[in-house]
């Protein structure tokens, strides 16, 4: 909380910079606490900061641009930010009010999706970065079942992001060699995982001349559920070294 700019921005730290991810995962976990105002607030940076192709830069500091190029799991990682803690709080409003951003953000992510489904690091210039990360493609996926959900919500339907969706989980799963393991690095810290259960709401039916069917609530829920028979995720803490 301390760190937060009045602009919304959510920094690494006080006085650090600020990159569209963290800071994403920043509001996630003050909607985890219940600050449901100083998360929409930080949303609210993410919309007012978007560039016109729907990306962000990589970096901030105190609202100048430091590195003016575009992460691809960045821009994705809104989808996620938008759907999954809000839906667990109840904020129907700030999620169709968050559509159109998710949406170019998305569309943004997949400018640098390859032929072979993986999706590249980076773009300078308008240029792919011919890299593809693993754990970046990963959280990219997982983006791309938030925004599917939430185009449910707002009644869109984005088929291509399906399709996009199973070429990356394709690449992912049957071909590693499409995707190289995070650069190292040498950051240390502790950071509390978004490990939380959500708790959705049991979803309303709606009747539909083809027969009944569950709700947007639902819709967002199966969105966001762990696949193959992944474990419940749990809160924990964890120390990150490596060279």
């Amino acid at each position: 909380m301390a760190a937060r700019l009045p602009s919304g921005a959510i920094p690494w730290h006080d006085g650090g910079h600020t990159d569209p991810w963290d800071h994403v995962q920043g509001a996630m976990g003050l909607a985890a606490a219940g600050r449901i105002r100083e998360a929409e607030r930080a949303y609210t940076w993410s919309r007012d900061n978007q560039r016109a192709d729907g990306s962000w830069a990589i970096k901030y500091r105190d609202q100048v641009v430091e590195d003016e190029n575009t992460d691809s799991n960045f821009c994705a990682y809104l989808a996620t930010g938008a759907v999954a803690p809000l839906a667990r709080h109840g904020r129907p409003r700030l999620r169709r009010a968050m559509w159109p951003t998710v949406e170019r953000a998305l569309d943004a992510a997949l400018t640098m999706q390859r032929p072979d489904g993986a999706v590249d690091w980076a773009s300078a210039g308008g240029v792919s970065l011919p890299e593809a990360l693993v754990t970046g493609n990963a959280s990219i996926h997982f983006s791309l079942r938030c925004g599917l959900g939430l185009a449910d919500v707002v009644g869109q339907n984005r088929a291509d992001w399906e399709l996009a969706a199973a070429r990356l989980r394709h690449a992912l799963d049957d071909h590693p060699a499409s995707t190289r393991p995070s650069r190292p690095t040498r950051w240390t810290g502790t950071t509390p995982c978004w490990a939380e259960r959500w708790r959705w709401p049991t979803p309303r039916r709606r009747s539909t001349r083809a027969g009944t069917t569950s709700s947007s609530t639902a819709s967002v829920r199966d969105a966001c559920r762990p696949i193959r028979g992944s474990p419940a995720p749990r809160r924990v803490s964890w120390r990150w070294h490596s060279t």
